[in-house]
């Protein structure tokens, strides 16, 4: 942060995290409470910090995923979405204030089963530059408003 994007200045910050901190579940299962409370202290931190800088936060909501392939199956969880990015986005809303905007990523990216719509993925964690031009679209009118 000090880093980054003190020296910015900038007036609104844009942060989306979460999903990378949540995949140590199932490496870690009997940790999931920990690592869920480490990341909501993570977003809190990174929140409480933008703001004190001055700037408005836009949060996104942790992004949906796709089906996850066969040959990852091994080393999943879907504690990671039953629990953990169900848990976070659950929180991040907990943060919204005047200065934090909370971009539901959700309505966006999901389809009917809850999952990042196919046209959007580029892998089941990752989107696509269509599934960013889709957020982008959404998120342009936000910014001209601040």
């Amino acid at each position: 942060m000090n880093q980054h994007i003190k020296p910015l200045s900038a007036d609104i910050i844009i942060v989306q995290v979460g999903v990378n901190d949540l995949y140590r579940i199932p490496i870690f299962p009997e940790n999931k409470e920990t690592i869920i409370s480490e990341c909501k202290s993570n977003i809190k931190e990174i929140v409480r910090q933008s703001r004190q800088l001055g700037a408005v936060v836009i949060l996104t909501t942790i992004f949906p995923i796709a089906e996850v392939p066969l040959e990852r199956k091994l080393f999943w969880s879907p504690d990671i979405v039953v629990t953990g990015i169900k848990e976070v986005n659950d929180f991040i809303y907990s943060l919204e204030k005047k200065d934090v905007i909370i971009f539901d990523t959700k309505e966006i990216l999901a389809n009917e089963q809850g999952k990042v719509r196919e046209e959007y993925s580029r892998d089941f964690l990752h989107l696509n530059r269509a599934g960013y031009k889709a957020l982008n679209e959404k998120l342009i009118p936000i910014l001209k408003r601040l």
